[in-house]
């Protein structure tokens, strides 16, 4: 159960929570680079129908707003998703997420308050939530240098007014088709600019430092609803933890969504509170 501050207590669904992993015949910096690429967005997802940030928490988190096109019988949604990356200390890049709310003058009716649900929740465009979720975009471990898998966890609600029958009949529609065409078309991508992604990582010093002190590694992706791009880099590198006999453990795993040290304090509470998942996986 997701205990945040606003969860509805009420709320005893069960939502669809999503596992899949796929394998990028192209090297890790060259994969990332190509997600991290906001003009890319429409050749590998065509379920962010339209994206735009709304804030900037921080040069690794921002808050963004996403809007899904109608998939099968379920109307358009728009989503409010914060969106943060860091850098693991072996080098995977780690991409997490949270439905929450923002204080957006989207009109004068509605400036200096949180959104809720009725703000956006209309018959035109109706509230969906991302819940929870993660993004693990590493080496492959068979073929490190010629390889990337990419990893993806997303455990979402399509809105109130979508009943458990037609949620359960779309998830299952989707989910035998959808992370198999997500991942064909990013290696079709990536395939045909391949030239110019080269050139760029050869002009790029993808390992210094910015000003700030954070890297400046290309990090970003379209998910399922909301899509986060951070071309110039920003995020924190995790280190390692230490003892006496070596290195024990990272700071970080796949399903971890505490913040750097230097993000705020204050984490987005989600919009809605998840139950035990319908659990899909789709690996």
């Amino acid at each position: 159960k997701d205990a945040g501050a606003i969860s509805n207590p009420d709320d005893n669904r069960e939502y669809p929570c999503l596992k899949f992993s796929g394998i990028i015949d192209a090297p890790f910096e060259m994969v990332c680079l190509y997600l991290a690429q906001e003009n890319n967005l429409k050749e590998y997802n065509d379920l962010v129908e339209t994206h735009r940030d709304l804030q900037e928490i921080t040069p690794s988190s921002k808050v963004c707003l996403g809007q899904t096109p109608q998939i099968l019988f379920i109307k358009p949604r728009s989503l409010i998703t914060y969106c943060q990356h860091r850098w693991l200390s072996d080098g995977s890049l780690m991409m997490l997420n949270q439905a929450c709310r923002h204080p957006k003058k989207l009109s004068k009716e509605n400036a200096g308050r949180f959104l809720k649900e009725d703000d956006f929740d209309d018959k035109h465009r109706p509230m969906a939530f991302a819940l929870r979720g993660a993004n693990y975009i590493g080496r492959d471990p068979e073929d490190p240098e010629h390889r990337t898998r990419i990893t993806i966890i997303a455990h979402g609600n399509p809105g109130r007014d979508v009943p458990n029958w037609a949620m359960k009949t779309a998830i299952g529609a989707l989910v035998q088709i959808e992370p198999f065409k997500l991942f064909y078309k990013i290696n079709e991508g990536i395939k045909k600019k391949q030239p110019e992604l080269h050139e760029e990582l050869e002009q790029a010093q993808l390992v210094s430092k910015r000003p700030d002190g954070r890297t400046s590694r290309p990090a970003g992706i379209a998910q399922l609803g909301y899509a986060c791009f951070w071309p110039q880099g920003g995020g924190t590198v995790d280190k390692p933890l230490m003892s006496n006999g070596g290195i024990v453990a990272e700071n970080s795993t796949l399903g971890d969504l505490e913040r750097p040290a230097d993000d705020p304090a204050e984490e987005p509470a989600s919009t809605n509170k998840s139950t035990d998942p319908l659990l899909v996986d789709a690996s």
